[in-house]
């Protein structure tokens, strides 16, 4: 069971850190759960975690190449 709270937490985590690196399409992905988590009855769905981590593997390529 999900605690949507937590989810919303995390979410907002990690949407400021990739906002401070400049992964903004994974900011902008995480600001869509955090904002759902809100809602009664939300639960991540198998596509939002594979989503979720195509943003995060393009965010990591990309900055491994700037760093």
């Amino acid at each position: 069971v999900e605690d949507r709270e937590a989810v919303r937490q995390q979410a907002h985590a990690m949407k400021s850190m990739s906002g401070n690196v400049g992964a903004t399409l994974l900011s902008k992905g995480l600001d869509d759960i955090e904002q759902a988590a809100s809602v009664d009855g939300y639960r991540l769905s198998s596509e939002d975690y594979v989503e979720l981590e195509e943003l995060a593997m393009d965010a990591s390529t990309h900055l491994e190449r700037w760093l």
